[in-house]
């Protein structure tokens, strides 16, 4: 170990150890040229047995990190050999394992439980489109930091997917939470193996049952009652069935059935919080108008701005409130969408700004029946909301173009269009009208000279998309690459995960094109 003050490679200042491993002892350090707080993961080689195999674990997980680019995940700066030790110098993150959080504070309410398995699938399915097994899903690989947000750490057993688990990492994950597959060097393994994972985990912090505990067989079987809907009972046999057929095939599917799950079980304690947020930001809306506060879980779309003559002024208040809390509560979804459409309804009177009321309260209805669409079970369903969005979108868009007011410039008028055309192309692409929706995002694109990071994204995926399903020459790889070109000009936007997954389908598409030209 480090003493604390030694200076590491003459620039990181080691100032307490801060984790400790099987493998390795994690420090923080200052790094005294820039002044930041780093984290260093020290791992001394000639302590371990199977050196070559530890060598090639921590190329992996610098190879990982080095590229990644996610909220969710640490970034690696700097690695540093030395004869005997490697060093890797990464972000620091001020946070508690999730291990450590229930032992101190007990299981978590379910609603808690589902963003933070929300989040995990997140960055799980950014991995996998990365070709990147994690391997280790466990509550003590978790940090919890103060914003609520959730961060994976610790990629000493992840790997680059080959397929096959090798007898050298036959010991591959952590007994409890691994999945079956992962402990037999013979079997070939795939991104189902953190599914599982992620499953053990997600009933460890609903139920404080650790599956590491001698004895331990299943806490499903062991709790008759469990504290949860059969839902989320479901959701949580299914994750971790011994078969791995059986289980959810991709993240993409696992983060419906919590979203659904979410939606459908709201306790008190959250519908409690949401009135609660919703009374302070009225509050401080009325507060600045030298208004009263009214009771919001009183009112029910009528008037509570005492000094406000204007009822489409009040609809437009608490859309604002109830849109803060729709992802944390199913009702505050249909009470947003209810108070919209009362707001649409409440112009019949109004002459002044209509057409920015117009605009506000179509906006809202366009992200409601988009998110109502993609939580639909049924395809008939989804595409009914998608259909009303777009009308929605058409809505905002002939809105801004007729609103002739002098305060709405041009900049304003334009981040606007480009914003709702871009929903709209989006809107086409899962209603499966491609031609349509290229149209669009071509015009936004040659239209507005410094388009967004999503409209190249929403172009780039869209074209790709179309690209795949051709064969190889029939695909328009000019088109293509005159997008990626113009779309890498954009600010920010090589920062953006989603543009860094493109762009490596991107590169499968041109090798499978200089594939068929040997």
């Amino acid at each position: 170990m480090i003493a604390s003050g030694t200076v590491l490679a003459g620039k990181y200042k080691i100032i307490k150890v801060i984790g400790k491993g099987g493998m390795s002892v994690v420090y923080l350090a200052k790094d005294l040229k820039h002044n930041k707080m780093w984290a260093i993961k020290e791992t001394d080689i000639c302590l371990q047995r199977n050196r070559e195999m530890l060598k090639e674990s921590l190329k992996v997980e610098m190879t990982i990190l080095k590229k990644a680019n996610h909220p969710g995940l640490p970034k690696v700066v700097d690695v540093i050999y030395e004869e005997k030790t490697v060093y890797v110098i990464m972000d620091y993150i001020e946070g508690r394992p999730l291990s450590k959080v229930i032992k101190e504070a007990g299981p978590q309410p379910l609603d808690i439980v589902l963003g933070w398995g929300l989040q995990l699938c997140d960055v799980l399915g950014y991995l996998h489109g990365l070709s990147v097994i994690y391997g280790d899903m466990k509550p003590s690989n978790i940090l919890l930091k103060s914003d609520g947000k959730v961060v994976l750490i610790d990629f000493g057993t992840a790997t680059i997917q080959n397929g096959y688990n090798s007898k050298q990492n036959a010991v591959f994950g952590t007994r409890g939470y691994a999945a079956p597959e992962q402990l037999n060097p013979s079997v070939k393994i795939d991104k189902r193996v953190d599914i599982y994972s992620l499953g053990i985990t997600l009933f460890y912090l609903l139920t404080g049952e650790d599956p590491c505990l001698p004895g331990y067989k299943s806490g499903l079987v062991r709790i008759k009652n469990p504290p949860f809907p059969k839902k989320f009972k479901k959701i949580i046999s299914k994750c971790t069935n011994q078969n791995r057929n059986k289980r959810y095939k991709n993240c993409k599917e696992l983060h419906d059935a919590l979203v659904s799950c979410k939606r459908s079980k709201i306790s008190i304690g959250t519908v409690f919080a949401i009135i609660l947020v919703l009374c302070f930001i009225s509050a401080s809306f009325f507060i600045i108008n030298n208004s009263p506060c009214g009771n919001l879980s009183a009112v029910k779309g009528r008037t509570i701005l005492k000094k406000y003559p204007r009822i489409t002024d009040n609809y437009k208040v608490l859309c604002k409130a109830y849109s803060v809390c729709i992802y944390d509560n199913a009702k505050a979804l249909d009470r947003l969408e209810e108070n919209a459409e009362k707001g649409l309804e409440s112009l019949a009177v109004c002459e002044k700004d209509k057409q920015q009321y117009i605009v506000t309260f179509n906006n809202y209805l366009s992200l409601i029946n988009e998110k109502r669409g993609d939580e639909a079970e049924e395809k008939k369903v989804a595409f009914a909301y998608y259909e009303t969005a777009l009308a929605n979108c058409d809505d905002v868009i002939k809105a801004v173009l007729d609103d002739k007011r002098d305060s709405y410039d041009n900049i304003k008028r334009g981040t606007v269009l480009e914003t709702k055309y871009c929903q709209k192309a989006s809107l086409l692409t899962k209603l499966k009208q491609y031609d349509e929706a290229i149209l669009i995002y071509q015009e936004v694109v040659d239209k507005y000279k410094t388009a967004s990071v999503e409209a190249y994204v929403g172009y780039l995926k869209l074209l790709i998309m179309a690209n795949e399903e051709r064969d190889v020459g029939m695909r328009d790889y000019a088109l293509l690459t005159e997008i990626y070109e113009r779309g890498e000009a954009v600010e920010d936007i090589k920062e953006d995960y989603r543009w860094r997954r493109l762009t490596q389908k991107l590169k499968i598409l041109q090798e499978e094109k200089e594939e068929e030209g040997q």
